[in-house]
């Protein structure tokens, strides 16, 4: 049950409150993993994944009206063997309803980390997107790393998809970090992960968020600054990797 928040003029919810919408948002996640494995967590507000004996850790940031509705910030971060830092994200969803919020923002985190580290990590083959091979220059050792993606979210103005979409298809995103030279030396961990998120109208406007285990990456952020957008109009996209060695 999405606990009651105040009507009419925004308050600020209290710790309380958001500790509540945390369990709430664990809840609605439970339901979504259900059917793949998920079962509830060892502690308040986490679910475990149900492979790898990962964990995520709900956590509610902020709740603000909007015309018409509500917008709420959802964070997850999932912890467990194997990962090089936690992963962490932040989702900010709008709704008709609070509760109508949630279930967006979790929708939305089942899309972006989730399906690649399910791939990864999960029981059933899945053939991975891409095949990296880094050379270690002094003992002359070679790592393949399986490299597993999600989708590539869009959310843009009307008319924009169309033309936005291809651009980011030829070349692939992850195309675009090998030809930039952008990822860091791979060895040392079994398992690294990679977002990349792009906000702007153009190139004036651009802002990116490229974070590589847990750390900002500011090769990667490059990437996009001189990038030709199709506008006009605000344009979001996203999109998140693992990297499994072989």
């Amino acid at each position: 049950m999405v606990p009651a928040l105040p009507l009419g003029a925004f308050v600020p919810p209290s710790p309380a409150e958001l500790e509540a919408l945390s369990r709430t948002a664990a809840e609605k996640l439970l339901v979504l993993l259900a059917p793949s494995g998920g079962v509830a967590g060892s502690a308040p507000a986490t679910v475990a994944l149900g492979f790898g004996e990962l964990q995520a850790r709900c956590q509610a940031f902020d709740v603000q009206n909007r015309d018409g509705g509500v917008g709420v910030a959802i964070g997850v971060e999932v912890t467990g063997p194997g990962l090089a830092a936690p992963v962490r994200d932040v989702n900010a969803a709008p709704g008709a309803t609070l509760d109508e919020a949630l279930d967006h923002a979790m929708e939305t985190w089942m899309q972006g980390f989730y399906p690649p580290l399910r791939d990864a990590l999960g029981d059933d083959f899945v053939q991975y997107a891409f095949a990296v091979t880094q050379v270690n220059n002094e003992t002359e050792e070679s790592t393949t790393w399986c490299v597993y993606q999600s989708i590539l979210q869009l959310a843009t103005a009307a008319g924009v998809h169309e033309k936005l979409a291809p651009l980011l298809q030829q070349p692939p995103i992850f195309g675009r970090f090998i030809e930039a030279r952008a990822l860091p030396p791979l060895s040392g961990q079994e398992l690294h992960t990679l977002k990349l998120e792009v906000v702007g109208e153009d190139t004036r406007t651009v802002r990116t968020e490229c974070v590589f285990d847990g750390q900002p990456l500011a090769t990667g952020a490059e990437i996009f600054k001189d990038f030709p957008w199709p506008g006009p109009g605000l344009q979001i996209f996203r999109q998140y990797w693992v990297l499994l060695s072989n």
